[in-house]
């Protein structure tokens, strides 16, 4: 790469190559992926027709992952082929409120898994417990709806496009 008169494209094309090897892999990662996630979102789908409340949480699982596989190895690909021309200040903003979703996902997440195990472990594990006790986990077991409630208001907090946007329906609405 030249050291003089260097412009944002040639910078570009220089990185494009550097990391082919990366890309390569980011399209084998979302190619197994799609495959893996879509292999069992059929099989629960398609073959385990039964619906239980201890089955619909693995293809519950399999569609959030393929959603973030499809979305961020397609980023990452993006950002190889395009890494300097992009906003890095929007790509900032994007990643916080990315990550601010997965953290809220699983702290809402992790008590259903917890009492999930605690049942398989011990099929009286509610029995046991006091009707109080039984209540106030029952409400810590029914936490991941918390996810569902939260994501729009991470939206409106995090993105001021989609905040005036929705403003302006809210308006229109009212």
């Amino acid at each position: 790469m030249k050291s003089s008169r260097t412009t944002v494209s040639d910078w570009n094309d220089y990185f494009a190559i550097i990391l082919i090897p990366n890309s390569i892999f980011l399209v084998l990662y979302l190619s197994l992926g799609i495959t893996g996630n879509s292999l069992v979102i059929a099989v629960y789908r398609l073959r385990m027709k039964q619906q239980s409340e201890d089955r619909y949480f693995i293809p519950v699982l399999a569609v959030c992952a393929l959603s973030a596989c499809i979305v961020c190895v397609s980023m990452a690909i993006a950002l190889n082929m395009i890494s300097e021309e992009l906003n890095r200040s929007i790509m900032y903003k994007f990643t916080l409120m990315f990550m601010a979703i997965t953290i809220i996902f699983l702290i809402s997440f992790i008590p259903k898994i917890f009492f999930m195990v605690m049942e398989g472990r011990d099929s009286e594990f509610w029995e046991k417990l006091s009707s109080s006790e039984r209540a106030g986990l029952r409400f810590l077991y029914r936490l991941y709806i918390l996810n569902n409630v939260v994501n729009p208001f991470i939206y409106a907090f995090m993105d001021m496009k989609f905040r005036k946007e929705a403003k302006k329906l809210i308006k229109c609405i009212l």
